[in-house]
C-alpha cells in the first residue's frame, strides 16, 4: 500500500484554503489600514470633483474622462468603474482614508480567492497544493506593495479581479455549456476594461488559456474569442464619444516621466528599454530595495556596450524560444512565460511609450506567471508528480514556507514606507537617489512640515532639507520647473527674499509659471518697486486675460503709485471676475474714500461685509 495520499478537492479543504487566503492577506497588509492619503491618491478621493459628490456625482464619471473630476482634463484616459468605486466609499463613509484603505486590502483578499479558484480549473485533476501555493506566493509577493497600499492604485486590483472572473466564467460556459456562464464572463470582461486600459491584454490571454487548459478546437477558440472583440470596440466606441480628441502638444518634461524619450537613436532607446525589462526580471528574483518612482534620472540612456541590455536581451529571447519550441506540447512554463509577456506588454515600453520609465506596478499582473513557474520548478526539483502522490512533501513545505516568510517580512516592512508622504518620498529618495521626482517629492514634504512646524530650529532645520532635496532635484533634472518654483517659495519662508527671486526666475527662464510670475511681482511689491511688479503681473495676463488674482494685484500697483483711476478700472474687472473676493472691495472702500466719494466707498463697504 502506498503510504503517500493523493491530494484530492473537497468542499471542506477548499473553504480551509480560502480562508487561509484572506487571513494571509489581512495579515501582510492590515498595518495599512491605518494609513494616510499619498502620492497621486488625491486624484481618485478628496480632490476629485465628482468623487466628491458621492452617488450623484457617478454620472458626471461615466460621462466624463479619468481626471476631468480632478484637473479639468477630458482627455486620453477614461476609466469610469475605479471612480465609481470610490464615489460609492465617498457616499457612505466620507473622506475616511483608513477606508479606502481596508477597501484596498478586502478588493485584494477577494482577487486572491477568485485566483485560487481559477488555478483549481486550470490545474483540475492536479494536486490541489498547486494552485494553492501559486496563490500564497502571489499573495505576499513584495512587488505587490505599491498596488494594495496606494490607494489611487485600485484600478490594478480591480481590472485583475475582473479579469479573473472572465476567465472564471468562460471556463465555466466550456465545461457545462451553459450560456449565462458566456454571459457573465462577457459582461466581466466589459466591466474589467472600464477600470483600467491594460485589461485589453485579456483579448490575447483568452484564447492562450483555452487553448493551453481545454481541449477546444481552434477554429471553436476564435469564435468563443469574439465576444471579447466585440466588447473592446464597444468601449472604444463609446471612449471616443465621452473624452475630447487628444491633440499632443510638446512637453519638455515627458522626459522626466519616461527616460526613454531623452535616447538619441533607435539603437540607444533599444538598449535601455532591456535594461529596464532586465530590472523586471531581477525584482520578481529579489523584490528588494522598492522604490515608488523610478523616473529620470534613475535608469539612465544606455547602449549595446552595456552587458546587463545584452544579458537581458539573450534572456528574454531564450524565453521567446523556449516558448516556440514548446508551445505545441501546451507545457506550463511556455504558458507562464506567454502570461508574462502578455500581461506585460502594455506597460513595457517596446510597442508604445507610456507615462513612466518603469512601476513595480506594472507587474502585479504579470507576477502570477512567475509564481506559477516557482511552483512548477519546485515540483520539478523535488520530482513531484502534480498528478499523483504527493511526495518529498516536508522539502516543499520548507522551501515554500521559507519563501513565503522572507516575502512577508519585506512585504510587512515595506507598507510602513507607504504610511505618510514623508516615510514614502524619503525611502524613494534613498533607494533611487538619481530620480529627480524622488528628491522634488521629499522637499516639498520637507517644507509643507516646515510651514506648520511651531518650533523656530526645527522649521528652519525642514525648511533646509526642503532646500538640499530641491536643488538635487535640479542637479539631475535642470528643466525642473516646479522645484525652482518651490524652492522660491521655501527661501521666501526663511526670508532669504534674493534667492527667492532667482529661483522663481529660474523657473519662468524654462517655461511659463504663473505662480513664480506672480510670487516675482509680490517680492517687488514688497519692495515698494510697483513698476517691476507691474511689469510681472501683466506678463500672467498676456497668458491669462481672466486672471482675477493679477488683475487685482495691478489694481493695487495702481492704487499705491495713486493712479486712482487706473485702480478702479482693474479692482472693478477683478470682482466681475471674482465676486467673492473681500480684499478686492476693501481696497475699493479706500480708494474712493481717497477720491471723496463716500457713497461709493459705503457701497463697497456693505458689499465687503455680506461677504464676511
Amino acid at each position: 500500500m502506498n503510504k503517500y495520499k493523493k491530494h484530492i478537492t473537497t468542499k471542506s479543504n477548499k473553504w480551509l484554503y480560502i480562508i487561509i487566503i484572506i487571513v494571509l492577506t489581512f495579515i501582510l497588509y492590515g498595518n495599512t489600514i491605518n494609513h494616510g492619503y499619498v502620492l497621486d491618491d488625491d486624484f481618485v478621493t478628496r480632490a476629485n470633483e465628482f468623487v466628491q459628490k458621492g452617488f450623484s456625482g457617478i454620472k458626471d464619471i461615466i460621462s466624463n474622462g479619468y481626471f476631468k473630476g480632478f484637473n479639468n482634463n477630458n482627455e486620453q484616459l477614461y476609466r469610469p468603474l475605479v471612480l465609481i468605486n470610490f464615489a460609492i466609499e465617498k457616499e457612505f463613509f466620507g473622506n475616511n482614508p483608513h477606508v479606502n484603505h481596508f477597501f484596498n486590502i478586502l478588493f485584494y483578499a477577494i482577487t486572491n480567492i477568485l485566483l485560487f479558484l481559477l488555478l483549481s480549473k486550470l490545474f483540475k485533476n492536479k494536486i490541489i497544493l498547486i494552485p494553492f501555493l501559486i496563490t500564497l506566493l502571489f499573495i505576499a509577493h513584495p512587488i505587490h506593495t505599491e498596488v494594495v497600499a496606494n490607494i489611487k492604485s485600485r484600478d490594478e486590483i480591480l481590472v485583475f479581479l475582473f479579469s479573473i472572473l472572465t476567465l472564471n466564467f468562460l471556463l465555466d460556459y466550456v465545461d457545462k455549456h451553459k450560456t449565462k456562464f458566456l454571459i457573465f464572463s462577457v459582461i466581466s470582461y466589459f466591466l474589467c476594461i472600464t477600470t483600467k486600459e491594460n485589461g485589453i491584454t485579456i483579448l490575447a490571454l483568452i484564447p492562450l488559456i483555452l487553448y493551453f487548459f481545454t481541449n477546444t478546437a481552434i477554429k471553436k477558440i476564435i469564435v468563443l474569442s469574439s465576444p471579447y472583440f466585440a466588447i473592446v470596440v464597444i468601449f472604444l466606441l463609446i471612449r471616443n464619444v465621452v473624452l475630447d480628441p487628444y491633440v499632443e502638444q510638446e512637453n519638455i518634461h515627458y522626459i522626466l516621466n519616461n527616460s526613454l524619450l531623452g535616447a538619441k537613436n533607435v539603437s540607444e532607446m533599444l538598449a535601455t528599454n532591456f535594461i529596464i525589462l532586465g530590472k523586471y526580471i531581477k525584482l520578481l528574483l529579489i523584490p528588494y530595495p522598492l522604490s515608488w518612482d523610478y523616473s529620470y534620472n534613475q535608469i539612465p540612456i544606455t547602449n549595446w556596450t552595456d552587458i546587463k541590455a545584452i544579458i537581458s536581451l539573450f534572456v528574454y529571447m531564450a524565453l521567446a524560444v523556449y516558448c516556440v519550441i514548446k508551445i505545441k506540447k501546451k507545457d506550463i512554463f511556455t504558458f507562464s512565460i506567454l502570461f508574462f509577456f502578455i500581461t506585460l506588454s502594455v506597460s513595457s515600453n517596446l510597442f508604445i511609450k507610456i507615462g513612466a520609465t518603469f512601476g513595480e506596478r506594472f507587474l502585479f499582473i504579470p507576477s502570477l506567471g512567475f509564481c506559477i513557474v516557482i511552483v512548477m520548478l519546485l515540483f520539478k526539483a523535488l520530482k513531484i508528480k502534480i498528478d499523483g502522490v504527493l511526495k518529498n512533501k516536508n522539502y516543499l513545505y520548507g522551501i515554500t514556507i521559507t519563501i513565503l516568510i522572507i516575502y512577508s517580512v519585506i512585504t510587512i516592512n515595506r507598507n510602513k514606507d507607504w504610511e505618510n508622504g514623508y516615510a514614502l518620498y524619503l525611502s524613494g529618495a534613498e533607494i533611487c537617489p538619481n530620480s529627480a521626482r524622488t528628491h522634488y517629492q521629499l522637499g516639498n514634504a520637507y517644507r509643507e512640515m516646515g510651514e506648520v512646524e511651531k518650533d523656530f530650529q526645527v522649521k528652519n532645520k525642514l525648511f533646509n532639507n526642503a532646500i538640499s532635496s530641491y536643488n538635487r532635484s535640479i542637479n539631475i533634472y535642470s528643466k525642473y520647473t516646479v522645484s525652482y518654483y518651490n524652492l522660491g517659495v521655501t527661501y521666501y519662508e526663511i526670508g532669504d527674499i534674493d534667492n527667492a527671486l532667482k529661483a522663481y526666475k529660474n523657473a519662468i527662464d524654462i517655461e511659463p509659471n504663473l505662480d513664480a510670475l506672480n510670487n516675482i511681482g509680490v517680492i517687488y511689491f514688497e519692495k515698494k518697486d510697483f513698476d517691476s511688479a507691474l511689469k510681472y503681473w501683466l506678463k500672467i495676463l498676456e497668458i491669462d486675460k481672466n486672471n482675477s488674482k493679477a488683475i487685482s494685484n495691478v489694481g493695487a500697483v495702481y492704487h499705491n503709485k495713486q493712479d486712482y483711476k487706473n485702480a478702479i478700472i482693474y479692482y472693478e474687472k477683478a470682482i466681475s471676475i471674482n465676486p467673492y473676493d473681500i480684499n478686492v472691495y476693501n481696497n475699493l472702500v479706500k480708494v474712493y474714500n481717497s477720491l471723496g466719494n463716500i457713497n461709493k466707498a459705503n457701497y463697497y463697504y456693505q458689499k465687503a461685509n455680506q461677504l464676511k
